[in-house]
Order: structure tokens, then sequence, then C-alpha cells
């Protein structure tokens, strides 16, 4: 009878002499931490190297034609015919306008916010201003074109990208605030103006009778 255990391995053969292994790490410890250091170092030294990144972020508002009913309310109450597509280009108009995006920027001192640590009285607030405005962005055209042949209404929008993205959202929001704010005042000014040309009108009528 043969013995089958001749061929197998000894399982001594594949032991680890902790001792062996922790005497042999010992002798070789100056190597490991001069090795170790050097590659520290030489990481540190790289990553001071790179190129400072700052994160951009970027921001986005949309919006929407109004209602038909909202329009008529409108159209009521300040005595005008706008219709719903003349209300929403006036509004977009202004929102895109550079001279009244500039107006809340100085308005609303939003140089003072991007220089919060600059106490420097000749700032340039227009340099700020003009850098500033020029990231924002409007629809792309490629969507308004896909928007047509679908027959869907795209809600319009705009965006803007900085460096601090409180900023940049409060400005978008200010912009749309204030735009429908003047929007509705100049709508209302039309509105006193054809009511007074009216009464006048009826005044000469009178007159002449």
């Amino acid at each position: 009878m043969k013995d089958n255990n001749t061929n197998s391995p000894n399982y001594a053969d594949y032991e680890i002499d902790l001792g062996v292994l922790m005497i042999s790490l010992n002798q070789s410890k100056k190597f490991i931490a001069i090795f170790t250091t050097i590659f520290a170092l030489l990481a540190i030294f790289y990553s001071y190297s790179l190129p400072k990144i700052d994160p951009v972020y970027k921001s986005r508002i949309f919006f929407l034609a109004p209602s038909e009913f909202n329009v008529k309310k409108l159209n009521n109450m300040v005595q005008t015919s706008e219709t719903r597509k003349s209300l929403y280009n006036k509004f977009l108009t202004k929102t895109m306008s550079f001279d009244f995006q500039k107006k809340i920027f100085n308005n609303n001192k939003y140089a003072q916010l991007l220089n919060k640590n600059d106490k420097n009285s000749s700032i340039n607030f227009d340099h700020f201003g003009d850098e500033f405005i020029s990231s924002i962005k409007t629809l792309d055209y490629e969507i308004l074109a896909v928007s047509k042949v679908g027959s869907y209404e795209v809600p319009w929008n705009i965006s803007m990208t900085g460096k601090d993205p409180i900023l940049i959202s409060n400005f978008l929001n200010d912009l749309a605030k204030y735009a429908n704010i003047e929007v509705m005042n100049e709508l209302k000014n039309i509105g006193e103006l054809e009511i007074k040309s009216r009464l006048d009108a009826i005044s000469i009528e009178k007159i002449q009778l």
C-alpha cells in the first residue's frame, strides 16, 4: 500500500515565523522611515505645486408666461389691453436688459458684497458690475427650436455662474423681482395716462357742446 502523503506539501513550509519577521522589520526600520518620509514630502510638494482651482457654481431661474386669467385681471386693474404674449415679452425684455441688470447690481450694492474684504474707496464698481453681469446667459436656441417643432412651451430661463452660489442666486431673484415691479409700474402709468386722455377728450367734447 502506497503512502498518499509522500507528495503532499508540508504544512510547515507555509508557516511564517513572526519573530523573524519582526527582527527583519526592526533592522529595516530606518530604511522604511526614510523611504516613507521621502514619498510623503514629494506628495506634499506636488499638491502645493498644483494651481489652486476655485469652484464655479451655476444658478438658474425659470419663467413661464402668465395665464389668460391673470392677464385679464391685470388689464381690468390698470386699464390696459395687454395680451399674454405681450406681457411676457415686456417682462423678459426687462430682465435681459443690460442697463436694467446693471441698475439692480448698483442699487442693491452687489459690488460691496463681492468685495467684503476690500475697503479700498477707489474700487471700480463699473468694472465689477460688467464682469459679474457678463456671466448671465439665457435659453439656448437649440432648446427653442426643439420646443417649436414639438409644439410645447419651454419655460424661459436665465442662468448665471460665479464663485458665490448664494450671491448669484440672490441676484437672479432680485432681477426677477424688480423686473416684475417695474413692468407693473410702467403699465400702471400707461393706464393712468390713457384714462387722463379719455377724461380730457370728454371734457373737450362737453365744452364744444
